[in-house]
């Protein structure tokens, strides 16, 4: 029962940092305990956008220019990097594979 509630902290700690660093539309996301946005060299919250209905698992970081787009009912697995120093979207039911660098 103690790990249960120690991963249902882990999930509401890591929804709640996705949720400050990105937009987010729509409903029904579902987060990873380990699911990161970092926003770096003064990037901000609006160049990532994530879509209705998208599972969140891995860690996106965004840099100046960066743009990351996840399209409604896309997928990033667990321990996915998405580093964008450009636009990278992600289309409309596309799932990206875990343990995957892009």
């Amino acid at each position: 029962m103690l790990k249960k509630i120690y991963i249902a902290f882990l999930q509401r700690r890591a929804k709640k940092r996705v949720f400050q660093n990105a937009v987010i539309s729509g409903k029904n996301h579902i987060i990873g305990a380990r699911a990161r946005v970092i926003l770096s060299d003064g990037a901000k919250r609006e160049q990532v956008q994530i879509g209705d209905s998208c599972w969140h698992r891995g860690q996106i970081i965004v840099q100046t220019n960066g743009i990351v787009i996840l399209k409604p009912h896309s997928q990033i697995g667990d321990n996915t990097d998405i580093f964008a120093v450009n636009r990278i979207e992600i289309g409309a039911y596309t799932a990206i594979a875990p343990n995957t660098t892009i």
